[in-house]
C-alpha cells in the first residue's frame, strides 16, 4: 500500500431525497478546514462477566458486543455563494425552497413539522479512482450549523455536525464529481449590517443553529429515520458603545425591557438574496445579556436568541381576507402586510382549494398593506381565504446561481 499523506484529502458532498439509506454520487469538492475523520460510531457493549479469568474476554460472545451505528462527522470550510445550499438545504428540510427560475434564489426558514427527507452522502477521497478503499458516509444530516465572521477572522467561517446512517470504507469514487467550486468566500469588510433599520458597523458575529435532529433506530443497527427536533438559533456580537444609533445604552436597555429587534447580515444589497451571490440573514432577536467589555474600545457583548415576535390573523379580525391568484402575488381585503409584517416572515392559508397551497411560504416582497408576493407560488385561484402571517425567528437565502434538483 502506497504512503498517504494528508495533504491528499479530498472531500465531496452530494444530496438526495428517496430514502434515508440511499447513496448518490457527489455532485462536488468543498476544500475543508482541516481534516475530519469519518466516525462510524458504533456502540459497543463492554461489560464484565464471570469468565474465570481476571482479564477481559475479546472473542465473539463474551465481553464485547458492538450493537448499533450512529455514524457522524463535522466539517469545517469558507463559506461562499456556491458551496453552502446543499448543507442548509439539509439543515432546514422542508423549510427549504428553491426559486423555480433562472436565478436559483434559495429560501431557508425553520421547518414545520418533523419530517427529515433530504440526505446527504459524505466522501473522503482515500484511494485513486478505481480502487475500493475511500471512505462514505450515506444518509446523514446537518444537525447544527455555526456562521462566524470577523475584524479578526474575516472570512465567512461555516461548521458543521453531521449524524447519519452508515460508514463505507470500500468506497470507489469513479461516479463520484470532486471538482472545488472557484468562488471567492465573503469576507466581513463587504457585509452590510443593519440593526433596527439602522447600519451598523460592529467587528463580527456568530450564529449557531441546531434543529436538535434525532436518530431513530428502532429494532435496527442503523437509522431507520431522523427526526427534526426544536429548531434554536442563538449567537453574539459586540456593538460599539460609541455607535450613533444603537451604542451608548441602546443594547443593555433593550435586553432589561426584553426588545425584539431584526437583524440583517448580509453580502449584497437586499434583505431577501436578489442579484448574483448574494447571502442574507435576517434574524429577529431577543438579546439573552448585553454586559459592557472590550479591548480597546467599550462595547456592549450582546448575547441573543433568535424569535418569532408576531403573528396576525383573519381569526382575529373577521373582516380580513387573502386572495390567491395561482401565481406568486397574494392580494388582501382589510390586511395589515406593510405594517404587520416584514421581508423573510412566513404566510399560511387556510381551506384552499389546492392542498399544497396549505404549507409555509416565505415573503419575498410586500408593496403595501393588501398587496405581497412570496414563494413558492401558490396554485389555486381562490378569494376570501383566511391565512396567518408570522415573523420567523430567521430566514436565509442566498442566489447560488445553481439548480439543485429535488429542493
Amino acid at each position: 500500500m502506497a504512503n498517504r499523506n494528508l495533504y491528499d484529502d479530498i472531500y465531496g458532498i452530494g444530496a438526495q431525497t428517496s430514502a434515508i439509506g440511499t447513496a448518490v454520487a457527489c455532485s462536488k469538492g468543498i476544500p475543508l478546514l482541516g481534516h475530519p475523520d469519518f466516525n462510524p460510531g458504533v456502540n459497543v457493549v463492554k461489560q464484565r462477566k464471570a469468565t474465570g479469568l481476571p482479564y477481559w474476554r475479546g472473542d465473539a460472545g463474551y465481553e464485547f458486543q458492538n450493537t448499533t451505528e450512529v455514524p457522524n462527522t463535522s466539517f469545517e470550510f469558507d463559506g461562499s455563494a456556491t458551496n453552502m445550499s446543499l448543507i442548509l438545504w439539509s439543515f432546514f428540510q422542508g423549510g427549504a425552497f428553491q426559486d423555480a427560475g433562472a436565478n436559483n434564489i434559495k429560501y431557508f426558514v425553520p421547518y414545520s413539522d418533523s419530517a427529515c427527507d433530504v440526505w446527504l452522502t459524505l466522501v473522503r477521497k482515500l484511494a485513486a479512482s478505481g480502487t475500493g478503499a475511500s471512505h462514505r458516509l450515506v444518509g446523514m444530516v446537518a444537525k447544527s450549523i455555526t456562521l462566524s465572521c470577523s475584524e479578526s477572522a474575516p472570512v465567512l467561517k461555516v461548521s458543521v455536525e453531521f449524524v447519519g446512517y452508515n460508514l463505507e470504507t470500500n468506497h470507489n469514487i469513479a461516479s463520484d464529481t470532486l471538482t472545488f467550486d472557484a468562488t471567492v468566500p465573503y469576507l466581513w469588510q463587504n457585509a452590510t449590517i443593519t440593526l433596527d433599520g439602522n447600519t451598523v458597523n460592529i467587528p463580527g458575529f456568530s450564529l449557531t443553529m441546531t434543529n436538535n435532529a434525532v436518530v431513530k433506530l428502532y429494532d435496527n443497527a442503523n437509522a431507520s429515520k431522523v427526526l427534526m427536533g426544536n429548531f434554536e438559533a442563538n449567537g453574539t456580537f459586540q456593538m460599539p458603545y460609541s455607535d450613533a444609533n444603537e451604542g451608548a445604552n441602546n443594547q443593555i436597555n433593550d435586553f432589561i425591557a426584553g426588545t425584539t429587534k431584526r437583524m440583517n447580515i448580509r453580502w449584497g444589497s437586499n434583505e431577501i438574496a436578489k442579484d448574483a451571490s448574494d447571502f442574507s440573514i435576517l434574524m429577529n432577536i431577543r438579546s439573552s445579556a448585553a454586559p459592557f467589555g472590550g479591548d480597546d474600545e467599550i462595547v456592549a457583548d450582546v448575547a441573543f436568541d433568535c424569535v418569532s415576535d408576531a403573528s396576525t390573523s383573519s381569526v382575529k379580525a373577521a373582516n380580513s381576507s387573502v386572495q390567491l391568484n395561482g401565481t406568486a402575488a397574494v392580494a388582501g381585503t382589510n390586511t395589515t402586510f406593510a405594517d404587520s409584517l416584514d421581508v423573510g416572515d412566513l404566510l399560511y392559508v387556510i381551506n384552499s382549494t389546492s392542498a399544497g397551497d396549505e404549507s409555509v411560504r416565505c415573503l419575498v416582497a410586500i408593496a403595501s398593506n393588501t398587496a405581497a408576493t412570496v414563494y413558492p407560488d401558490y396554485a389555486a385561484s381562490v378569494a376570501s381565504l383566511k391565512y396567518k402571517g408570522t415573523s420567523t425567528p430567521l430566514t436565509i437565502s442566498i442566489r447560488d446561481g445553481v439548480s439543485v434538483a429535488g429542493m
